[in-house]
């Protein structure tokens, strides 16, 4: 029980990593298209979350 109680901490561990990995890169991604926009005297407008409302009226 121990044993895989271990190991599932490890593999929680190792998909945490991955998951703070993935976001640096995104940050870094951002960054690196901000500052080419800046160079080339252009613009960069980021990615937005986009969120819909849908209200059923009737039936």
């Amino acid at each position: 029980a121990r044993a895989a109680q271990y190991k599932k901490r490890k593999e929680i561990f190792k998909r945490a990593e991955s998951y703070v990995k993935e976001y640096r890169q995104k940050e870094r991604d951002e960054i690196r298209l901000k500052r080419q926009a800046k160079n080339r005297g252009n613009y960069y407008i980021p990615g937005e979350a986009r969120l819909a409302f849908v209200i059923r009226i009737r039936g």
